[in-house]
């Protein structure tokens, strides 16, 4: 009976304590990541209609304006209408506020990891600043899409973690490896 006793308190103590450690690490059947500790990943949503899998990022301090999403989708779309939908979108969620609206730099070939890329900045100057972009690959057969959201004070801290996103990306499962 005490050793029933005692091994119930070691897995309470064991479950609440794993209860309390920070998700910092994103494994699906198509892609797998890390983050840093300042981050947190909040949500993942499934579209039925087209397969997409959405993943919220957000800050670990509430002090702080920083977040990133990453979707894909499992099949070869063309990278940049991917991203003027997403540019399409942040303009939509500004549409009722004249003071703010987003002003966005030219979409430009870079590289995320050893992928070629295609990339865009953003800054709505009356919205805190708030300063962003949208990065689209292709990955074995997915097409990812990184946005990438945060304010001057915590630029740092979000580049650090998109760094780490970089370095430890992974696309499993979806096609040829690469």
């Amino acid at each position: 009976m005490i050793n029933r006793l005692i091994f119930l308190g070691f897995t309470l103590i064991v479950v609440s304590t794993c209860g309390t450690v920070p998700k910092t690490i994103y494994q699906d059947k198509g892609l797998n990541f890390k983050i840093t500790e300042d981050f947190k990943i909040v949500e993942t949503m499934r579209w039925k209609h087209n397969h997409a899998t959405y993943i919220k990022i957000d800050r670990r301090s509430k002090d702080l304006y920083a977040n990133f999403s990453v979707t894909w989708l499992p099949k070869k779309f063309n990278l940049d209408k991917e991203l003027q939908n997403f540019v399409e979108g942040l303009n939509e969620s500004y549409e009722s506020d004249v003071h703010n609206t987003p002003v966005f730099s030219e979409v430009k070939w870079t590289k995320f990891g050893s992928n070629d890329a295609r990339h865009i900045d953003y800054v709505v100057a009356d919205d805190g600043p708030r300063i962003g972009s949208y990065t689209t690959f292709h990955c074995d057969s997915l097409t990812v899409i990184i946005g990438q959201h945060y304010t001057p004070e915590s630029q740092v801290m979000t580049n650090r973690c998109r760094q780490i996103i970089e370095e430890t990306f992974n696309c499993v499962g979806q096609g040829n490896k690469r």
